[in-house]
């Protein structure tokens, strides 16, 4: 996982010690610093964690912000994916929608991300491939499992009651 942050903020030679020290050759921190990024653990080892403004799973995949706040748009949409949601492997979210309405949400949802959601090959499904939400989805969020095995995760009996009726509106 890496982050990416503002490098002139950072002390290069300290990222160049670190690089080594994880591995990675001297000349990769150079390539972050063009690159804006950072490995997650060696911006842990550095302190340099309060400068990240997002992360990324790998290296070229668009990057989402690093705090996310579950608003009621975020509810709805984790409601809709419990009730008729799921993943390509790592790669994309998958909502199965097929009212106007939910479509619109799940657009909106993908834009504020900075992201498109595409019809899926089934007609029904709208499609927004990121490796990166996908990982905020399982991991974060915890919202995992099959038809059969869905459960809403312990964030979601936190919720205030707007929140709450949003994410039951996308059931």
């Amino acid at each position: 996982a890496f982050v990416t942050l503002d490098f002139s903020k950072v002390d290069i030679d300290k990222v160049r010690k670190a690089a080594m020290e994880h591995g990675y050759s001297k000349s990769m921190a150079t390539a972050w610093k063009r690159s804006g990024i950072l490995p997650l653990e060696i911006s842990r080892q550095l302190g340099y964690n309060e400068l990240a403004t997002a992360f990324k799973i790998d290296a070229t995949s668009k990057p989402l912000p690093i705090k996310v706040e579950i608003d009621e748009q975020l509810a709805t949409i984790a409601g809709l994916w419990l009730a008729d949601g799921c993943y390509d492997g790592k790669y994309s979210l998958i909502i199965s929608v097929d009212d106007e309405e939910s479509r619109r949400i799940v657009r909106e949802f993908a834009a504020k991300c900075d992201l498109q959601a595409r019809m899926h090959s089934d007609g029904v499904s709208l499609i927004i491939s990121n490796t990166n939400l996908v990982f905020l989805f399982k991991e974060v969020l915890k919202l995992s499992g099959n038809s059969y095995t869905k459960k809403f995760p312990q964030w979601t009996f936190n919720l205030d009651k707007e929140k709450l009726a949003a994410l039951l509106c996308g059931l």
